[in-house]
């Protein structure tokens, strides 16, 4: 039953998850998004991967109704980097610095280094008003980013209501492009290679004839089963993997430990196994109706075998009966093996109004 609308009686700003109640925060989520829960965001901040350390300042915006109850957050962090999304204010850094001053630190709403679309406006279903609790919500956020002397808010990896409410106070949308597939009724792994083109048919297939050559061997390793030596060799090959790309491996290995822990049942590793040694593998989470394929490792550069494993990635989200799996935003080959892309959603704001103006024309010209 929808409590009676409360007049909001204060907001806050919390310097950590641990100052904030997580049966009250995960309300606000909803059951559906666990990589905004709050044990999530904790492990993030807990590991070591995001701390003032790190380049993050935790900033969580929190409404509270006259009962003292929750009823609204945003996960945001003052951030002195743009690292983990993967462009999205790409060129917009150095435009500021020279028009409006510095462009760090900004005001980041977001999970982290997890590029995948949630919820970012967290609303109580049952608060009543959604709408007002998150104009709320956008509002404090502006205050908290002026108060702080931030150059901007920015939402990402943003659900399109969260988007549209922003946009409607001033902020700019911004879209990127990440990769879904959708179970079109296909049935199995047999079924969807049916219904591919003939290129993209033959592709899939000479994919895993190629990776049966090697020798390579495919198996699934649940999260709940992953001893500590494997987690340092999953964040060993992370770290690797990382640096042959010339980025930054930003979550540790702690937090690898700590996601094994909390989604012991949920989340799980799928594994390239050679000659008795894996060298590859993805680490997966099933929550909420969608397969997240997230985490990609490799020891070298062996096309082969990531081909072979998105492969075996498929298979294993017909065996689970998910309808819907998040391959993030990178890789343009996951296009030609049915992985198709979607837009990502963002919503941007600035301090400096005039700024704002060209950043606007800016991404109208873009888009």
């Amino acid at each position: 039953m929808a409590l009676v609308d409360p007049p909001v009686q204060r907001v806050s700003v919390a310097g950590s998850m641990r100052e904030i109640n997580p049966l009250e925060w995960d309300r606000c989520v909803g059951s559906d998004a666990a990589l905004a829960g709050h044990a999530h965001l904790d492990m993030l901040e807990q590991s070591g991967t995001v701390t003032p350390e790190t380049g993050f300042k935790a900033r969580h915006v929190l409404v509270h109704d006259q009962t003292g109850r929750l009823v609204a957050a945003a996960p945001a962090w003052l951030k002195t980097h743009s690292n983990g999304e993967l462009g999205i204010d790409l060129g917009l850094a150095m435009a500021h610095g020279r028009m409006s001053g510095p462009y760090y630190p900004k005001l980041q709403v977001e999970v982290p280094f997890v590029p995948n679309a949630g919820p970012r406006l967290l609303v109580n279903p049952a608060a009543g008003n959604r709408e007002a609790l998150r104009a709320q919500l956008i509002e404090s956020l502006k205050d908290v980013a002026r108060k702080e002397g931030a150059s901007s808010v920015q939402i990402t990896y943003a659900l399109p209501e969260d988007v549209d409410a922003a946009c409607g106070a001033g902020f700019l949308r911004r879209q990127s492009n990440g990769f879904m597939w959708r179970d079109k009724g296909y049935g199995d792994h047999d079924g969807f290679l049916a219904a591919m083109n003939r290129s993209g048919r033959h592709r899939a297939c000479r994919d895993m004839k190629r990776a049966e050559a090697l020798g390579v061997r495919y198996d699934v390793v649940k999260a709940a089963d992953a001893s500590p030596a494997f987690i340092n060799r999953f964040h060993s090959l992370y770290r690797e993997t990382y640096a042959r790309h010339g980025l930054q491996p930003w979550l540790t290995e702690d937090y690898f430990r700590r996601f094994c822990t909390h989604f012991a049942g949920e989340a799980e590793f799928l594994v390239a196994r050679e000659h008795g040694n894996w060298t590859a593998a993805f680490a997966c989470l099933a929550v909420g109706g969608v397969y997240y394929a997230q985490h990609w490792v490799q020891e070298g550069e062996r096309r082969d075998v990531m081909f072979g494993l998105y492969q075996f990635c498929l298979k294993r989200i017909f065996d689970l009966k998910v309808a819907v799996a998040d391959f993030s935003p990178t890789g343009a080959h996951k296009t030609l093996r049915g992985i198709t892309m979607e837009p990502n959603l963002h919503a941007l704001w600035f301090a400096d109004p005039q700024f704002g103006e060209i950043a606007s024309r800016a991404l109208d010209h873009r888009s």
